[in-house]
């Protein structure tokens, strides 16, 4: 069931990533942690998330923890599929929190 106390948050978190094929990239991509923020979208009828600095990175969930744990497979998608072309993948925006998540009042 979702939330309705959660109409109108943003909440941001961290994560970062490292594979099986990863290891053998070395340690790369576990240095990454890129922040995301989960929303409400009443157009979906769901929360989203997404990563802003992985583009066209995104998941959507019934919940928030849905919605982040769905972001796990598509974030690693995502940097495998940078990583095959040869791509460098791009430095968090900001530095990740300490202590999880952060919620914060989404305009």
């Amino acid at each position: 069931m979702r939330s309705a106390s959660c109409d109108g948050w943003k909440r941001t978190s961290s994560l970062g990533w490292a594979s099986d094929t990863d290891q053998a990239r070395g340690s790369e991509v576990s240095r990454y942690k890129y922040p995301l923020e989960v929303f409400w979208s009443d157009a979906d009828g769901a929360f989203i998330c997404i990563a802003a600095d992985l583009p066209g990175c995104s998941a959507i969930g019934d919940t928030p923890q849905e919605a982040v744990k769905e972001m796990e497979t598509a974030m690693r998608l995502w940097i495998d599929a940078a990583l095959s072309m040869g791509r460098t993948l791009p430095e968090p925006s900001r530095k990740a929190a300490k202590t999880g998540y952060n919620l914060m009042k989404h305009h």
